[in-house]
Parts: structure tokens; sequence; C-alpha cells
């Protein structure tokens, strides 16, 4: 059933599917739209409006004595994205003992403590930092820590940078994972090699031929102009083609068009712009034209 809509709306359907009646007025005096009598259950004698209060009356005495306190601490502070209720159990996770700070809550793969807040997860360092200074973390930004801990939670050791910055810090204080620390030197079993290696263990996987993603669906590969790093028009792919069959000369075309030689080439060749310049190279191969893939290196 719809949970949009009203009380009332529901209790209509629930009448009209014979899952309400009507009945005798109860002693409470619930009348239901004004018909004169009391909306009542197929399955229970008592009015459906009394059978609610009875139930609201039981939820509420069965909350507990600082449910209005844990209420509020529930609501979100003024100015803030996070309630108190969050603040208090962020810091029931938190070992605050010493100088670097240990979160005992959940960590991310690649080992920084998580924090969920309002239905997210976010870094420990950039909340911790958040409460500490009053304000929201730079968007953007990445937390730097100066102690080189990535564990450490302690907003004294964090401090807001750039991944440029974050990443000259690392060279800077020679924490680079490079040659004989690097992973694959420190853990060469992750690294699966030769036989070991997926592409032979399953080599099922691997569709080639007809049975290529491209081979099947043509229509998704982007050609000519089409293409993301397409640098011409197919009009200008076919100017530059026709002009090569006047002048004979890759290089002297790349300068009237400003474009390099290897442009001018792929298209001659018709490595590129393939569909643009079809029609053209039949007529060429028809009429004994030169080969497809001349092969020019005086200008």
């Amino acid at each position: 059933m719809d949970s949009t809509k009203s009380l009332v709306d529901r209790d209509a359907e629930r009448l009209a599917s014979g899952h309400y009646s009507l009945g005798p007025l109860c002693k409470q005096g619930h009348e239901w739209q004004s018909t004169g009598q009391s909306l009542r259950r197929e399955d229970r004698r008592g009015c459906v409006e009394c059978h609610r209060g009875q139930a609201r009356a039981q939820h509420v005495a069965s909350r507990p004595p600082d449910w209005a306190e844990q209420k509020a601490k529930r609501q979100l502070l003024p100015g803030k994205w996070y309630s108190q209720a969050d603040v208090e159990r962020f810091w029931s996770k938190v070992d605050t003992s010493g100088e670097h700070w240990t979160y005992r809550g959940w960590h991310d793969i690649t080992g920084y403590p998580m924090f969920r807040l309002q239905g997210k997860d976010i870094r420990v360092s950039h909340f911790v930092w958040e409460l500490r200074y009053d304000r929201r973390f730079p968007e953007g930004l990445f937390a730097t820590h100066t102690c080189d801990m990535p564990q450490c939670v302690n907003p004294l050791h964090i401090r807001p940078g750039t991944q440029a910055e974050n990443i000259a810090d690392r060279d800077r204080k020679g924490r680079t994972a490079r040659g004989d620390r690097s992973g694959a030197r420190l853990h060469p079993e992750s690294r699966p090699r030769g036989r070991d290696h997926w592409m032979h263990q399953h080599p099922e996987w691997i569709r080639r031929g007809d049975d290529h993603y491209y081979r099947r669906h043509p229509e998704q590969i982007r050609r000519g102009e089409d293409a993301h790093n397409a640098s011409l028009t197919n009009a200008q792919a076919v100017a530059i083609y026709l002009r090569y069959q006047v002048v004979k000369s890759q290089r002297k075309v790349a300068r009237e068009f400003g474009v390099t030689r290897d442009v001018v080439q792929t298209i001659v060749r018709g490595e590129t712009y393939q569909q643009a310049t079809a029609h053209l190279r039949l007529v060429g191969e028809d009429a004994g034209g030169p080969d497809k893939r001349p092969d020019e290196r005086v200008g």
C-alpha cells in the first residue's frame, strides 16, 4: 500500500477491500466520516481508533526514562551537520591517552580510520579536525599528517593540504615506496606472474575475435570526428586525403592544414577516419591509384 497516502485514504481502501467494516458507535464516540458509526476491523470487535490510541499509549509507556534527552541529542546541532549523539559516539571510539590518538572503529582497505556519520562514511581525520577547529574541513583538500602516521587522529597532527603538497611532503621525508621498498619487492607473492596470472589461469574470460565486444556491437565504437580525441572533422580529413592525391607530399599537406605529418600519414594510410575516406579509397583503387599505405620519406 502506498505509504504517501493519508490515514483516512488508507482506511477507506481497507473498508472497500473488506478488511474494515462499519459498526455501532464506540463508547469513546469515534465517528468515521460523519456516518454515525465507528470503523471496526473484521478480526477485532473493538473500534480501530480505540485500538490505535491504546497502541500509542503502550508505545509512550515503553520509552526509557531518558527518552526526551536522547531525542534531543539526536537533533542536529545549530549550524552543524551532525548531532550531539554523533559526537559522543565518535569520542567513545577514540583513545586519547597517548601523543598519537588511536581510533578503535573500522578502517578502510588502505588503513585509514573511517566513521559513519549521517548515512555517510567519512575520514576520521576530517571529522576530528572539524571538531577541533569548529568549521568544515576545506573541500578538495587532503588531511596531511605531520606525524607521518595515517592512523593517528590527533587534530594537532593534522593539517589540510593539496595532493601536490602531500606528495612533496612524502618525497621530502623519504617515505616513497620505491626500489626495494615497493610492494612488488616486499610482497612479490601478491603479483601473480607468468602461468599464475589470471589470463593464463582463465583464458576463457578473455573475449577475442568475433566474441569481442566491439565485434558484437560495432555501433558502440565512436569513429572519425565522433571519437573523444578527434582533432579534425570528417570533412577536413577528406580534404587532406584529396589534397595529398594532388601534391603527393605529406609534409606539404601538413603545413597547409596546420597539422603534423603523422596526422596526414594516418589519414592517407587509412588508419584514422576510415569511414570518412572509404569511398575515395575505393575510387582510387578502381582507377589504379597509389598504394593504400604510401611510404613517403622525402618531403
